[in-house]
C-alpha cells in the first residue's frame, strides 16, 4: 500500500484530523477533530508541524457556536495523537479569525499568518518570541486576501 512505502514500523503521521501509526501488526488510526477550551470549540485545521523540544504543533480555529472567533495553537507530546491547547494566536475585538498557519524563524521566534473570516478574508500576521507561549497583537497586511478554506501559507 501507499502507507507501507511511506512508513516504517513505529512511525506516526498526521493527516488533518487522522493520526496513523504503523505497528508490527498493521496500523492504528485515531482522530481528534475538535477540542473545547475556555468555552470555545476549536476545529483543527492546520498541518501538523514539528515544534520545539520534539513536540508536534498545529493550529485550530473556533467554530461558529463559540463566543469568540479566534485561532489557537495546539501541541502534542505523542506525535499528534492527542492535542492540547497551548496559546491563542489570533484574537481581536470585532474580528472573526479562521484558518492560521505558522513557521519557525529562528531560536524561540515563530511567525503566523491568519485569515479574517466573513466577506473581508484579509490576511493578518503575528509573531511569538517565546516558542508560541504568547503572540503579539495581530497586524493586518496592507494588501491581498486569502480565499475561504485555503491555508494561509498559500499567501506567501
Amino acid at each position: 500500500s501507499l502507507l507501507d512505502g511511506l512508513m516504517s514500523t513505529g512511525d506516526t503521521v498526521t493527516f488533518r484530523t487522522y493520526v496513523v501509526k504503523k505497528t508490527a501488526d498493521g496500523y492504528e488510526v485515531t482522530t481528534q477533530s475538535t477540542d473545547e477550551h475556555l468555552g470555545n470549540t476549536y476545529a483543527f485545521w492546520g498541518k501538523a508541524r514539528p515544534g520545539p523540544t520534539g513536540k508536534v504543533w498545529r493550529t485550530a480555529y473556533s467554530v461558529e457556536t463559540s463566543p469568540n472567533f479566534q485561532s489557537a495553537l495546539y501541541e502534542s507530546s505523542d506525535g499528534g495523537v492527542t492535542m492540547a491547547f497551548k496559546s491563542t494566536v489570533f484574537a481581536a475585538a470585532g474580528v472573526d479569525f479562521t484558518e492560521a498557519d505558522f513557521f519557525h524563524v529562528a531560536g524561540t521566534t515563530w511567525y503566523a499568518i491568519g485569515r479574517q473570516g466573513g466577506s473581508s478574508q484579509r490576511p493578518y500576521h503575528s509573531t511569538s518570541t517565546d516558542d508560541g507561549a504568547t503572540w503579539a497583537a495581530p497586524v493586518q497586511f496592507g494588501v491581498g486576501t486569502i480565499s475561504d478554506g485555503r491555508q494561509p501559507s498559500s499567501f506567501w
